[in-house]
């Protein structure tokens, strides 16, 4: 899409200030923000206008700066096949719990967001047991 890390950085900086929700990983994190500390980069991001930062973190589960809230949400452990597919599942499932709602609110207490985010995970997890992306994605019934 970009002829440089520059170009695509510069991108990725115009869509920040209309964004609600970042659901990104801990390498696009480094990349758009430059830093390593988590916590550091979501503050970035946060200070840039976006006021939902999530950051997947593999089997380690992911991070969040929520509105006034940070924290941690840890992964269910299993054991990998293929992990396409793993954050498409996730953000996927945050938004079905989010939409649950009318209207959606993403003002939220720091319970809810942990529940949603273990849900967002637990999802995750089951899609990397399998092989594949849409094949993967379980049914509730599953969860």
């Amino acid at each position: 899409m970009w002829d440089s890390a520059d170009a695509a950085r510069a991108g990725i900086e115009l869509g920040l200030s209309t964004t609600d929700l970042l659901k990104i990983s801990e390498e696009e994190l480094t990349f758009i923000t430059g830093e390593t500390e988590i916590n550091v980069g979501m503050a970035l991001l946060r200070a840039r206008g976006v006021p939902v930062v999530i950051v997947t973190l593999g089997a380690e589960g992911c991070a969040y700066s929520w509105g006034e809230y940070t924290g941690h949400v840890p992964s269910v452990p299993v054991k990998q096949v293929d992990a396409t597919g793993a954050g498409d599942a996730f953000i996927g499932a945050v938004l079905y719990r989010l939409t649950r709602e009318t209207p959606v609110a993403l003002n939220r207490h720091p319970e809810e967001i942990e529940d949603i985010l273990a849900f967002a995970n637990l999802v995750a997890a089951t899609v990397v047991t399998r092989r594949g992306a849409i094949p993967a994605m379980p049914t509730l019934e599953e969860l």
